[in-house]
């Protein structure tokens, strides 16, 4: 983990509890698992996780291990932002030369 994700990481537990955190993770695995990636396989493969973990604690509600939230925490957010920077791409101004790539 980078020292500004740690950084950050700890920011955010520092206002919210673990507990919450990991609620809130769990709600946007399973967006993320039914929105975008389709099947556990696929979320599991983008987080660097294995599909067996991610059912564990979206399914089974088993807690992950610090070093696993963190990671799985931090690969989330990176995931966020790209969503939202594929929300704003405007393909047609690349092809119509407006935007260089």
């Amino acid at each position: 983990m980078s020292k500004y994700s740690e950084q950050r990481h700890n920011l955010a537990t520092k206002i919210f509890p673990k507990a919450i955190l990991e609620m809130r993770l769990k709600k946007d695995l399973i967006f993320l698992r039914d929105n975008i990636f389709r099947t556990n396989a696929g979320l599991a493969e983008a987080l660097g996780v294995t599909a067996k973990s991610l059912r564990d604690w979206i399914d089974l509600d088993l807690k992950m291990q610090d070093k696993s939230f963190h990671h799985v925490f931090n690969e989330v957010l990176k995931i966020k932002k790209l969503v939202r920077e594929v929300e704003e791409y405007e393909p047609q101004k690349y092809f119509t030369g407006e935007k260089k790539i």
